[in-house]
């Protein structure tokens, strides 16, 4: 797709070295090939004078969930100072795909979810299937536990 003035190009498919990397990321997350996988979504963006950006997307499965998330965790419980439901997602798709930091800790569930949770920003995401399932500041006073590490380490038990 293009627009009239030449400015953007998607999709397209995902060619150079650091994009590969990035499927390679997410391929191990997911434990599977991409090909033919509906979530995968990659955009190149050109923002003028020759330079390109481009990145893979790991959404939402549907968008109302995405919508419903946005209006719990960012209107409602002001965990992100997001504009739209959107900007929610490519939050949680930048906390999910971007490279782990020390403070980052990941697991994952019996059935194959991955969980992640940042020790210093209290970030935590839950990726199921190839998609996001939630994005939130967890709370003790709301999930109970006395420290959010606790919350962590059930969440990673955890089986559905």
């Amino acid at each position: 797709m293009r627009d009239n003035g030449g400015v953007v190009d998607a999709p397209a498919p995902c060619t150079n070295r650091e994009e590969r990397g990035t499927r390679r990321r997410l391929e191990n997350l997911t434990q599977g090939s991409l090909e033919g996988r509906v979530f995968v979504v990659c955009f190149r963006l050109r923002l003028g004078h020759g330079h390109n950006v481009s990145f893979i997307a790991v959404p939402f499965e549907y968008s109302w969930k995405r919508a419903d998330h946005f209006q719990k965790h960012c209107l409602r419980d002001g965990d992100f100072a997001c504009a739209t439901d959107v900007d929610y997602e490519t939050r949680a798709d930048a906390f999910m795909l971007g490279r782990r930091r020390i403070t980052t800790v990941q697991c994952r569930r019996p059935q194959g979810d991955i969980v992640r949770y940042d020790l210093l920003t209290r970030e935590f995401c839950v990726l199921s299937r190839g998609f996001i399932v939630t994005y939130f500041v967890p709370r003790p006073a709301v999930h109970g536990y006395r420290f959010n590490v606790c919350y962590l380490h059930m969440e990673c038990r955890r089986i559905f």
